[in-house]
Formats: C-alpha cells, structure tokens, sequence
C-alpha cells in the first residue's frame, strides 16, 4: 500500500566538480548509421532496447514499434491505431512489452517477427515501462483517473498494479530501476503546487514505502523535454545527471543508499557539451552518456556522444548533427560492447536516426543476480535474471546445462542437466563469468 514519504533530508554537496572540459584519451570511434527514419517508418525514434545479440528495437512517435538489425534490416512490429506507444522492455517469456493508448492505456506485446503483437485489456492506470524485475514482472510508472503518478508493476498477462501513488503535481522524472537491496528507485519531481520545482531521489520498497533518500539543488530541473538518468554503478552507489543544475546547463551527481550526496561534474555553459541525459557505466568503467546541446541555430544545436571518467575527466567522442539525426537523443550498450542510440530528429529523412558508435570497449561482463526457482529435479526449467546475459552457457556447480537460451540481456532460462549437484549457477558469456551467489538446489 502507498504510504508517505519518510526522513527527507536536504542535500550535502560535498564538492568535488569540474566547471570547464578536461581532455582525457579519446578512444578511436567508427559511427555508422543503421536506420533513418521516413514518413511511414520511423519518425522521431526515442527509447531503444537489445532484444537479440543482432536485434534492437525502439519506439517511434509516428510509427509505433520497429525493430532493426546490425546488418540494417528493418521491420515494424506494432502500429498502434491511437494514441502514442512508449517502451519497449525486454521480458522473460520472449517478447517484449510497451505501454500504449491515450489517457488510462493498455499493453502491447510482439517478438522479433512482424505480426506477433498481442493487445491486453484496458488498465486504469496507463503504464510508461521502463524496466524488467527478478520475478518476471515489469516497472514502470503511468497516471490514474485522478491525474496523480504512480510507480507501477505489470505481469505478462497486462495486468498493472500501483506500488506507490506519488502527490499530486509530481512527476518521475527518471526511469525507475531495480536496485540491489530489491527496492526501487528514482528521481521525482514537483512539476505544479506547492514547491513547484523540488526534486528528490526516493526509495520505495515494493510494499510501498517511499523514503526520500536526498533533495536535489534547487534548479536541477527546469526542463522536461529530455530524460535524465538515474543508475546504479559498480561501486554500489546512484549516479545520475540533471539537464539544468550547476551553472544551468547540467550536472553529473552520486548518491550512496545512505543519502550522501556529492555534486561529481557540472556541464560548461550553452555549448553541445550541455544538458547531458542517458548517462551509464559502461563495460570499461568509464560513465558515457548524451549532452543533449539545445534547439536553437549555430553551434548549440547539435549534441554529443561523451565520456566521463571516474575522475571525472570528460571527452567529447562523437558529434551528432546533420545526418546523424538531432539530439535529443537515447544510448545504450549493446551486448558487443559498442554503443547504440537514437536521434529524434534530422538524418536523411528529417525526422530521425538509429546509429551505432564502436569505440573499442570490452564486451560487458555478465551479472547472474537472482534465480528461479530455488530448487528442482533435474528437467527443471530454471529462469536466471541479471545483466549482459545474452548468448550465455550455464552450468549448475559445474555441470554444463543444455536448453539454454536468452530472452533479452537480462533474462536466461536453463534446464537443470542430468548429474547435477547443490550449488550455485555459473552464466559464462564472451564478456567473462558470473556465479550467483546463492546456491540451487537439487531434489
């Protein structure tokens, strides 16, 4: 059940940025356009996801979803008949999932082939999806009837269910994510009402209790046309940016689970250096991300593909303009270790691009976080969540499973073989081993 937020606390900046540009090696980059988009495929491409090691798909405002491949083959796999689609999101029975419909929507589900999309029921609640979970189920946030946000979970049958109803006037304003201590977190913001323009990063358990973890600097957000981030790194603490913080052009901040913050990076002024979104930790342990630049004419209205080091050196890594496509733009890592993303406007066609960037980096190393279930016979069918899971082997203290196979990187299913024994699961992808870290059972 939702209840109020607890212990709110006010921002610590203990400060450690860098206010102008700090050269750092650039790796050497190969960018290549795979899509760009038309007036009947395509317009305007936003979210993008890697549902196989050669297949991404995406949201389009003009056309719904559209899948592509490395080698530039391309297909529109749902065309929604009103209303706009947001999404997608891998899911762990093979098909991946996106909110659609106007006002109070529905689900939509479709695999790698034309013609396979499935519509659920109508929900009370429209559904954003922004994430998969450990038990199979999908986060996201969407408005009820009375206009208030909620962070929410679906189940593969379309279904949606409020964790936390959020007061009224705000907004999230990141994707929420799954953290590693099994809670939630994101950034809201106060959009409208009384402390119109507060934000905060919250933690909210999935019985519904939000604890507001730190307020952000006033002025972190006084734009609501791009997508900040908010992620978990390797060192087990939040990092995340905000498009007009610092100097009013963008910052890169950390937050540990405790509520610390500490202010990383502020952004230079009005440059294509500015207003980063989309930021990450890639598979080098660099932070990569997207300065958005700004819409207006001359210099500032392209963007840039940049990384931040963890001393927070920064490099510009590509520009993006002209027939690259407009930012703002999307970025992910994809499961060969080079970047991809989506530029909303310009390109060929004006209206978009699908592009990826190869710098060189490693191929992501796997994380097997959680399985299920926690024991069976032999035969038993196995579900194994984590990161970088694509084109994975498992083995069960030691014994090569057969019937293995992806759905999606965060998801692998494996049979447990003949000769089994008690132990813990080992998922072995090109980027290395994971072992889980607790044990499966065999009856």
């Amino acid at each position: 059940m939702s209840m109020k937020r607890t212990h709110p606390r006010s921002a610590r900046a203990a400060v450690v940025c860098c206010l102008a540009l700090v050269a750092a090696a650039a790796p050497a980059a190969t960018f290549r356009i795979l899509f760009n988009g038309s007036n009947s495929a395509g317009q305007e491409p936003t979210a993008v996801v890697q549902m196989t090691p050669n297949t991404f798909f995406w949201d389009a405002t003009g056309s719904g979803i559209l899948s592509v491949t490395k080698s530039k083959q391309t297909a529109v796999l749902y065309a929604p008949t009103g209303g706009g689609v947001t999404g997608p999101v891998t899911a762990s029975n093979g098909r991946s999932y996106t909110g659609a419909g106007a006002g109070t929507g529905y689900l939509v589900s479709y695999t790698t082939q034309p013609n396979t999309a499935i519509t659920y029921p109508r929900q009370a609640i429209g559904a954003v999806l922004r994430a998969n979970l450990p038990s199979g189920a999908l986060l996201g946030f969407g408005n009820d009837s009375g206009g208030y946000e909620n962070l929410i979970t679906a189940d593969l049958q379309g279904s949606v269910t409020s964790v936390y109803k959020f007061s009224a006037g705000e907004i999230s304003e990141t994707p929420p994510f799954y953290g590693s201590d099994g809670n939630y977190y994101g950034v809201s913001l106060r959009q409208y009402g009384p402390g119109q323009g507060a934000s905060y990063v919250y933690r909210i358990t999935p019985a519904g209790s939000l604890t507001d973890l730190v307020d952000l600097p006033p002025g972190s957000f006084t734009d609501l046309n791009w997508v900040p981030s908010l992620f978990q790194a390797r060192d087990g603490n939040l990092y995340g940016d905000t498009l007009t913080g610092g100097n009013g052009y963008g910052t890169f901040y950390r937050v540990t689970l405790a509520g610390q913050y500490t202010l990383l990076y502020t952004f230079p002024s009005k440059s294509r250096n500015s207003f980063p979104g989309d930021m990450f930790q890639a598979s080098d342990g660099n932070f990569y991300g997207i300065a958005n630049g700004c819409c207006s004419t001359g210099p500032s209205s392209v963007g840039t593909i940049f990384m931040l080091t963890p001393s927070m050196q920064y490099t510009a890594l590509e520009t993006i303009n002209g027939d690259k496509g407009l930012c703002w733009c999307r970025l992910i890592q994809g499961s060969d270790g080079n970047l991809y993303g989506t530029a909303v406007d310009g390109g060929l066609g004006g209206i978009g691009t699908m592009f990826e960037l190869e710098l060189g980096l490693p191929v992501p190393a796997p994380q097997a976080r959680t399985f299920q279930p926690a024991s069976g016979a032999k035969g038993t069918q196995v579900m194994i969540w984590g990161y970088n899971l694509l084109e994975a082997s498992v083995s069960f203290n030691g014994v090569p499973a057969k019937g293995v196979h992806s759905s999606g990187p965060n998801y692998v299913w494996a049979t447990v073989p003949p000769g089994a024994a008690s132990g813990p699961i080992a998922v072995t992808t090109a980027g290395g081993t994971s072992t889980t870290t607790a044990s499966f059972t065999v009856r």
